[in-house]
């Protein structure tokens, strides 16, 4: 449950930076940019990226398999 509800917020903050910028941030900008002072968010939209609950990076794909993007996170297990 705490998983979800950070992906949900993760994802809120994705929508966000396209609304300012209208765009989503690249693979290779990651979910990083988000905790990122910029001119429009000078504190960032987050404070901090949050890990998931088994302490990995959350995982952000643009484009996402059925979306725009997506942000997954593997579990306990670490796998896909």
């Amino acid at each position: 449950n705490v998983a979800k509800m950070e992906i949900a917020k993760i994802v809120q903050a994705i929508e966000t930076f396209y609304t300012a910028y209208d765009r989503y941030p690249t693979n290779e900008e990651g979910l990083e940019i988000l905790a990122q002072s910029t001119e429009k968010f000078q504190e960032g939209i987050l404070n901090k990226v949050p890990k998931d609950p088994w302490g990995r990076p959350y995982q952000y794909n643009h484009p996402g398999r059925n979306r725009a993007f997506e942000v997954v996170s593997f579990g306990a297990d670490g796998r896909e």
